[in-house]
């Protein structure tokens, strides 16, 4: 085997590793609970090299690495711009449907929201997602105490948020989409 071939089996194995990895973070879902914080994920590969390399070969594959590496992506959702106005009405929906809940389900209640606006069968802002008919508790809405913890949560779901699946709840399961996850009282569907 030659050395160039060596070096692309090196670069195949590690492409292949980050693969693996990154396909059971996708699988298994890989987060903390209660009240995930989305972490960078850093993957490290260490390759023993025989003596027959010297130190050009390394040099080599550390090029090849970074290569690799510049050419995998992590699907993210997008970081959902939102407005004063927009983060109080959240707050709102969020206290009325489920300001009883731990921080987690309330969390889960705000995504529900914006994985909303980023799906093209809803509207694409948050005021029109809330007041879409028969979806979110509205009435109720001005009715509870305005809890500025809620308003922090709000922030940092619009920046970064716990679940990007959830889409429906109720305090059953939910007829629309698919069954998912319960927490506390409620019932999360994608």
């Amino acid at each position: 085997m030659e050395k160039q071939d060596k070096i692309e089996l090196i670069i195949s194995i590690i492409t292949l590793i980050i693969g693996i990895v990154l396909l059971a973070i996708v699988i298994f879902d890989v987060r903390p609970h209660p009240d995930p914080i989305p972490q960078p994920i850093t993957i490290s590969v260490n390759v023993m090299l025989p003596d027959c390399y010297d130190h050009a070969d390394i040099l080599e594959i550390e090029e090849a690495e970074a290569t690799v590496s510049e050419n995998i992506s992590v699907f993210t959702p997008d970081v959902i711009a939102i407005t004063e106005a927009e983060a109080i009405e959240l707050t709102r929906i969020a206290t009325a449907e489920a300001g009883n809940q731990s921080d987690y389900g309330i969390r889960l209640v705000i995504d529900t929201v914006l994985n909303r606006v980023e799906d093209p069968r809803f509207p694409n802002d948050i005021h029109s997602v809330i007041f879409q008919p028969n979806q979110y508790y509205t009435a109720g809405m001005n009715a509870v105490a305005f809890r500025h913890d809620i308003l922090s949560m709000v922030y940092q779901e619009a920046e970064a948020r716990t679940d990007t699946n959830v889409k429906f709840f109720a305090r059953s399961w939910p007829r629309s989409g698919t069954r998912y996850i319960q927490e506390g009282d409620h019932y999360f569907n994608y």
